[in-house]
């Protein structure tokens, strides 16, 4: 791992999800949650941005952190977040991206400093367009569809109630976990968790 990565202070947080009221609450929009949620502790509001995403702006130890939602479907993720690394001049592993995850169990949280985009289709299109997958990302699981649901009415389906609290719980602990990597970089975080053989991270 480069000394660059090891210190590195993440000065945009990027929280994934589909936008309108259809897909509000959905566990698809995990992401937005988060990313919501960060920007209510902080007592800022978004503001529709010259580009396919929304931005709200915040000071953190003598920095400005940018808040962003892309506008564009899950999908399309990509070309929002190309939008503001143009716009801005950021490098990949300055962007901590926000998702949910099918492949982890309800509330469960990975970080990972970077790597594929694990069948999220939100992360390939951001590694698609960026033409880099170096950026580390947060992942709360929604658990797994059951196998009598397509997939795609799963993601974008509301979680059950015996969920909800579990997400409620995750989702703090995110807002917490990104300051504390804004704060002091991402390896603080993931030097939080337990580290696995693969590098990655499990609450």
């Amino acid at each position: 791992m480069s000394e660059a990565l090891l210190k590195q202070n993440v000065s945009l947080i990027v929280g994934l999800g589909n936008p309108g009221k259809r897909y509000i609450r959905t566990r698809h929009n995990v992401g937005y949650m988060v990313i919501e949620a960060i920007a209510s502790k902080r007592k800022v509001q978004f503001r529709q941005a010259n580009g396919d995403y929304e931005l709200a702006e915040v000071s953190m130890k003598g920095r400005r952190i940018r808040l962003i939602k892309p506008l564009t479907f899950m999908n399309d993720s990509g070309k929002a977040i190309s939008q503001v690394v143009r716009r801005y001049g950021y490098n990949p592993e300055d962007i901590l991206t926000i998702t949910d995850d099918v492949n982890l169990s309800v509330g469960k949280i990975r970080v990972r400093r970077n790597g594929a985009d694990g069948g999220h289709n939100g992360l390939k299109s951001i590694i698609d367009h960026l033409g880099n997958s170096n950026f580390p990302r947060v992942r709360i699981g929604i658990g797994a569809a059951p196998e009598s649901v397509a997939l795609e009415d799963y993601v974008l389906g509301k979680p059950l109630v015996s969920e909800i609290g579990i997400l409620a719980q995750a989702i703090d602990q995110a807002v917490e976990l990104v300051f504390k990597a804004i704060r002091q970089g991402t390896e603080a975080v993931i030097g939080t968790y337990n580290i696995t053989e693969e590098n990655e991270v499990e609450s």
